[in-house]
């Protein structure tokens, strides 16, 4: 036996094991009754399917010839409008049925008032936002990705929302409709780049676009809603690679932007996953066209290239600023909602696998995705475990026509199931995927990768039986009304939110807000709120990311990313070491704190910080009619935002907040040599200049807190947040000319 025969051999066994275990393991699981009566009975229709004499290889082929021309015409070809139509129409009734849909849970408290605040400062002063002063005593932002602020259509989306619907608060939501409709139309060109037909493919695009966790997950993290796009282009990418002989410069450019541009969306782990199914599919390819290997595999490394160069200059800042970070494990599966997966919400129910929100008993629209194509795929799969078992010799044209998406997807799949399905705790020890967590963030790849394995089984099927064309409207019907249904009636977001989206604030606290141009009286607050609120006027409040939206600096934020880092982390321990010193030394005049309901309180170390804020605070003053209440702390020791120390007097120092940091001021009395502080946390890569440019020193003091100095002459100084986007960008020239190298190979190797 030849080397060649032996990996052959080898990788048809590791198929054929991922398809049992995508069949089988689940009736192992303890997982719902019904979900394993219906696999059950789709074992036994399959067994009937794959018994019959005139079933070939070819009716599990995912390799489909161009339609018949009895296929074609004006009708069909009105089908891809009409599910545009659909589109719209869902959408806007979820939009009219609740107003700001997508702008609930972070999206409404962490992504939002971050991004408002650096859309204005880029569109008005055009300066590129790396930096909030509002959050966490300074809070970096284009450099932790989440925010989408190196993201084009970010820019796009905030410009059509301010210009064309009458308010920057719409944002999210035309972010959202951005990318669903693309996604819609990518997956569509997708699916009738594998030869099916209209109607199927707008079903399936349809069906994946609407699934549950883009809507659901859509209105609470926007930085999931680019993958709605992203991910079918992917999935193009692998359907152009596999049916051409030879690739063009055109897929290498496609693919190398779509991986690249993917990762500026900000979701990180959606991203990893999207490409390694990616790489797998295309490496699995490359093994089944031996007669081009060379110059496939040079193509795909073209395009990996191309991917990461893009990403390059966001991707190495964002890994440095995350060095020390820890994340949270959640490695609860998806076993709880499998019976979803066959049936929408409210027809069947399950919670959320993590127990998020206030909503985690009603999530089963989180799973669904459109019965069919789900249905469709396990069919296959137990018609592909059976023909292998019945031909034993066939192994390699069983691997050759069904890996394409199958495999990715029976991966998913395992994986999806968490701790319960046992690979996602032994891949856990491999990094970067130790890292991860949440496995219930497979469930758009289950829902793509159905449809883009289970659309050419359905056009095999409509072909081999003649499917009459009013059977097949039923069936599109049908399997849309189900979705439509999902859709409507899951309206249950993680958190939704009272406020849609902001309230004005009261007059009481329009104080607090720092002004636009240079000011020596800023304040700063420190809210007490419980972690989530549906009572109204939540906001004003000021917990999490608000303060950003309302210009007012707080000692609070919500970015794990952030408050997480060593810096936060040695600023949060002078808040437990003395309460007092914290209060005086970071120049918080006033504590915000919010009426508690019954059911919603504050968390225990939040509550001993009260009993010592009542020692410290003046009469407070009630805000609004909730009870809501701002204590004004009586204190003289409490130092300015930005301040210099005369022979131990404290003068404060006019400043202005920039999108990247802040200007300083200088009164002609002090232009000599003195030391200036900013009651801002540092990091290493803020820089200081004076108005002409001279670089000036700047550290940390000993409670973490910037400190330059003045070199005596200059009137301003520019204190600027400055990522070394430089280094990723040299990287990414480099990456950028191993695409080129790697593309001239191939072309090549394609020549001889």
């Amino acid at each position: 036996m030849t080397t060649r025969s032996a990996y052959r051999r080898i990788a048809d066994y590791f198929l054929k094991f991922l398809a049992a275990v995508a069949v089988f393991l689940p009736v192992n699981m303890d997982c719902p009754l019904l979900f394993q009566t219906v696999l059950v009975l789709l074992y036994v229709a399959a067994l009937l399917l794959i018994t019959r004499k005139n079933i070939t290889m070819d009716w599990l082929s995912d390799t489909l010839q161009p339609l018949p021309d009895t296929a074609k015409g004006p009708v069909a070809l009105s089908w891809p409008f009409l599910g545009a139509y659909l589109l719209c129409a869902m959408l806007a009734f979820l939009e009219w049925t609740q107003p700001f849909y997508f702008t609930q849970d972070d999206n409404h408290t962490q992504f939002l008032p971050v991004v408002i605040q650096a859309m204005r400062g880029f569109f008005s002063e055009g300066v590129f936002p790396t930096w909030n002063a509002f959050l966490d005593q300074g809070h970096h932002t284009a450099s932790v990705a989440v925010y989408t602020l190196t993201y084009p259509v970010t820019y796009i989306a905030y410009l059509i929302a301010r210009f064309l619907t009458g308010s920057d608060l719409h944002h999210i939501e035309v972010f959202a409709w951005i990318h669903f409709f693309a996604g819609y139309c990518i997956l569509y060109a997708a699916l009738r780049a594998a030869c099916v037909r209209p109607l199927i493919a707008t079903t399936g695009a349809l069906c994946f676009v609407l699934c549950g966790f883009n809507l659901v997950a859509g209105r609470s993290w926007m930085i999931a809603q680019p993958y709605i796009t992203w991910l079918p282009a992917l999935a193009w990418s692998v359907v152009v690679f596999e049916r051409a002989a030879l690739v063009s410069v055109r897929w290498v450019v496609f693919t190398g932007f779509t991986i690249g541009i993917a990762f500026h969306a900000g979701h990180a782990q959606l991203w990893f996953y999207g490409v390694l199914f990616w790489g797998i599919s295309i490496v699995w390819l490359i093994y089944c066209k031996p007669g081009v290997r060379w110059a496939g595999f040079l193509s795909a490394c073209s395009a990996g290239f191309m991917g990461l160069a893009i990403a390059a200059p966001l991707l190495l800042v964002q890994a440095l600023e995350e060095i020390g970070l820890t994340n949270l494990r959640w490695d609860y599966g998806i076993g709880l909602g499998l019976n979803n997966l066959l049936l929408p919400f409210p027809v069947m129910n399950a919670g959320h696998p993590n127990r998020w929100g206030i909503h985690e008993d009603y999530m089963g629209a989180l799973y669904y995705s459109g019965s069919l194509f789900f249905i469709l795929f396990m069919i296959k799969c137990v018609c592909e475990v059976v023909y292998v078992i019945k031909h034993q010799n066939a192994s390699r044209p069983f691997a050759l026509t069904t890996l394409t998406f199958s495999i990715p997807l029976m991966m998913v799949f395992w994986w999806s199931l968490g701790q319960e399905g046992h690979l996602w705790m032994w891949l856990s020890y491999i990094p970067p995927l130790d890292n991860m967590n949440s496995p219930f963030k497979f469930l758009p790849f289950i829902a793509l990768y159905s449809v883009m394995v289970s659309a050419p089984f359905l056009e095999r099927l409509i072909r081999n039986f003649r499917l009459a064309g009013h059977y097949q409207c039923a069936i599109a019907g049908i399997t849309l009304g189900l979705i439509g249904i999902n859709g409507v009636s899951g309206k249950y977001p993680w958190m939704d939110m009272h406020d849609r989206p902001y309230p004005p604030l009261p007059p009481e606290m329009r104080k607090l807000q720092v002004p636009h141009g240079f000011t020596d009286k800023a304040l700063r607050v420190m809210p007490y709120s419980p972690w989530r609120s549906q009572t109204p006027n939540y906001t004003i409040t000021l917990p999490h990311n608000y303060p950003s939206y309302y210009r007012i600096l707080s000692t609070d934020g919500y970015n794990l990313a952030v408050t997480g880092t060593l810096e936060q982390r040695k600023n949060k321990n002078w808040r437990g070491k003395s309460y007092y010193t914290y209060l005086n030394e970071f120049g918080i005049r006033g504590a915000l704190l919010a009426h508690q309901n019954a059911n919603e309180s504050l968390a225990d170390d939040r509550i001993i910080e009260v009993e010592l804020l009542k020692k410290f605070v003046q009469k407070p003053i009630v805000i609004n009619n909730a009870g809501d209440k701002y204590y004004p702390i009586n204190s003289n020791n409490i130092k300015p935002i930005v301040f210099a120390s005369i022979l131990g007097k404290v003068i404060s120092l006019p400043f202005r907040i920039r999108p990247d940091g802040i200007e300083v001021k200088i009164p002609n009395e002090l232009q000599t040599e003195i030391l200036i502080t900013a009651n801002f946390v540092y990091r290493r890569w803020f820089r200081a200049a004076d108005a002409d440019g001279n670089v000036l020193p700047i550290a940390a003091d000993k409670m973490g807190r910037i400190i330059t100095k003045n070199t005596g002459s200059s009137r301003l100084i520019t204190i600027r947040y400055l990522p070394p986007w430089w280094v990723g960008s040299v990287i990414g020239f480099v990456l950028a000319s191993l695409s080129w190298g790697a593309w001239r190979f191939a072309r090549r190797c394609s020549a001889r």
